[in-house]
């Protein structure tokens, strides 16, 4: 008997972090756009091309209570945005041209008035006034004229500063009682990617991020800090790329988002997921650790999860403390026909060193320049901390390319193109950053 108790209780931590991706019924013919999980009424909002669920017609919206599907009235045909968020008891959303809302006390959907966009609402959020902040691709919203952003009361339409930056906004967020904004700003050279409304005008964060045309995907408050995540090299301090952290004053990196194939990977989507930082998007390396689109972070270190996507995570949400994925017809091999949910939680997998929220720009003044390199690299130790320091140069896969006692200058003309973490270590101190060779 105590021999069969030993192989139960051996195999338990199996079944206790079996994961299973479910799919939401029989799913979906199209793939949702949107999906927004509402703590009100215990449901999750998909909108997007959904013509039917579960059979029944549903015309591009329905709402999921972890079981079954409701239509919301059959729905509201018309192409909708990506843009959902539940305000003073109502569902908003953009339907073609115009913002439509469904009245949760009488049950039905209502026409705003003056709600004609001449554009697209990506995101929105409620600001510490209850008012609703709107931001997306749009000059005007009825006859009020306002570039990418404009408030709402439930009421009416009123413009927010005099913004004139950015080909779009892609996210919004309030951080200290300000009015956060990231997109892609084109060409603009002041705000690079993000800026903030402090009430009376339009501030940069340290000059913004740098890359090509630099664009923040999500904005979200976590641990009392604002992240950034999207596409991007870094800020203008410093390579930490496609996901920073803004305390109020300052940028900080906590070791970045990186792609095998690319100088950096994509962020699209920022949840909060029991005390900790869900990472999704195109990625497969989060800080020091290898991924699979998908990452925590928990202000110490990070750690991916047992599952794999099977491709980039763009729709998802958190539900009823599940994680829930669209646009997929599998999930880790499971068919969950374009939507589908993680049971059993998240089993964590890999957890690199602890990297702590300011260690990777404070510890050490330590520089590399220029970053990313064709040939050499220069390095200047600020406070003579490496001098008698060992350098070691590591590829992606973790095998180490170069070695040397430190020196000011290292050329890399003989390594291949691609990202490389470079250390620079001595008996009492070690740091690691990282580099690209073009």
């Amino acid at each position: 008997m105590k021999k069969y108790l030993y192989y139960i209780f051996l195999f338990l931590p199996l079944f206790g972090y079996n994961q299973t991706w479910l799919s939401c019924g029989q799913g979906f013919v199209y793939p949702p756009k949107a999906l927004f999980s509402d703590t009100i009424s215990n449901k999750l909002y998909a909108s997007g091309f959904v013509t039917t669920v579960d059979g029944v017609q549903a015309n591009s919206i329905a709402s999921w209570d972890g079981v079954n599907w409701d239509t919301l009235g059959h729905g509201a045909l018309g192409t909708f945005s990506e843009f959902l968020i539940r305000y003073k008891d109502k569902l908003y959303l953009q339907k073609n041209d115009n913002i439509y809302a469904w009245d949760f006390n009488s049950q039905s959907w209502d026409t705003i008035t003056g709600g004609f966009v001449n554009g697209y609402i990506w995101d929105a959020v409620v600001d510490s006034n209850n008012d609703l902040i709107l931001v997306g691709e749009f000059n005007r919203i009825g006859g009020v004229l306002s570039h990418n952003i404009m408030r709402f009361d439930g009421t009416t339409f009123y413009p927010v500063g005099s913004s004139s930056f950015g080909i779009y906004f892609r996210s919004v967020a309030i951080f200290n009682n300000e009015i956060y904004v990231g997109g892609n700003f084109g060409n603009d050279t002041i705000y690079n990617g993000i800026a903030k409304w402090n009430g009376s005008q339009w501030l940069t964060l340290d000059s913004g991020f740098v890359g090509g045309q630099p664009e923040v995907a999500d904005l979200i408050v976590y641990n009392n800090r604002l992240y950034a995540g999207g596409s991007f090299f870094g800020t203008k301090k410093e390579y930490n790329p496609s996901l920073a952290v803004w305390d109020g004053i300052k940028w900080n990196n906590i070791g970045g988002i990186f792609d095998q194939n690319n100088p950096w990977g994509v962020v699209y989507k920022l949840h909060k997921w029991n005390n900790k930082l869900l990472v999704c998007g195109s990625f497969n390396r989060a800080g020091d650790i290898i991924v699979n689109n998908l990452a925590l972070w928990n202000d110490t270190n990070w750690c991916s999860i047992n599952t794999d996507p099977q491709g980039l995570v763009w729709v998802s949400t958190i539900f009823q403390n599940k994680l829930y994925i669209g646009e997929h017809e599998t999930l880790n091999g499971d068919s969950v026909h374009l939507l589908g949910y993680l049971t059993g939680g998240y089993n964590i997998g890999t957890c690199g060193g602890t990297i702590g929220i300011d260690e990777l720009i404070n510890s050490f003044n330590i520089k590399l320049y220029p970053n990313p390199t064709t040939s050499s690299i220069n390095i200047i130790d600020e406070n003579n901390q490496f001098q008698n320091a060992y350098i070691e140069i590591k590829n992606y896969l973790g095998q180490v390319v170069f070695t040397s006692p430190f020196a000011s200058q290292i050329d890399l003309s003989s390594l291949s193109s691609g990202m490389y973490f470079l250390t620079i270590e001595n008996k009492n101190d070690k740091k690691t950053i990282k580099i690209i060779k073009e």
